[in-house]
């Protein structure tokens, strides 16, 4: 066994590491309330320790794919300054298993990115247009397993967040609704102080 297996990756289904994602999941059932600013779409991993000695590694994946759980949480060994910095530090005992949950999170944030000219894209993100109007932001990166020896695993992470065009008005105007509800609030309570 090559160090770069060192662990056996299961994924949810045969085509990998791959997420869709919908910009209407930030719409609640009644939008005045407001949007989420956050929506997570999540698939799990099983990792398995294959070996006959306990493997220490991190996962590591940056904003906007996060680690979203952990079982059993007795694998992870994460310190606070070690999430900050976009990695999880994992201790797997020899012929052991354990389930990582990883996740896509739609944001408001990342809706923003449909506006990009295409030369001020980030890195490992593409715009395409539907013919209904409707486009998919696509999210590429790569899930690293560093292992404690320095070797590593990789797995392409990809996710295609449809912003459908109904979502774009809806979202674009229930911003504006919450803007005039506040401006009004505002508005009544500067009146009542008079």
């Amino acid at each position: 066994m090559s160090h770069s297996e060192l662990l056996t990756v299961e994924m949810d289904h045969d085509y990998g590491l791959e997420f869709y994602a919908l910009a209407s999941s930030l719409i609640p059932s009644d939008p005045l309330k407001g949007v989420l600013t956050n929506s997570a779409t999540s698939l799990n991993l099983k990792l398995t320790n294959d070996t006959e000695t306990t493997l220490s590694f991190k996962l590591l994946l940056t904003a906007p794919f996060s680690v979203s759980g952990v079982d059993p949480k007795t694998c992870l060994v994460t310190s606070h300054s070690d999430r900050e910095n976009g990695g999880h530090h994992f201790v797997l005992s020899a012929l052991q298993n354990m389930l990582v949950k990883v996740s896509f999170h739609t944001t408001l944030e990342l809706l923003t990115y449909q506006h990009l000219p295409e030369d001020q894209m980030l890195s490992g993100v593409q715009m395409l247009q539907l013919e209904k109007g409707d486009k998919i932001l696509e999210f590429k990166q790569d899930l690293i397993i560093e292992h404690s020896n320095k070797a590593t695993q990789v797995f392409r992470s990809l996710d295609h967040l449809k912003i459908e065009k109904l979502a774009q008005s809806v979202l674009l105007n229930v911003n504006w609704s919450l803007v005039k509800l506040r401006l009004k609030a505002f508005f009544s309570s500067c009146c009542m102080r008079c």
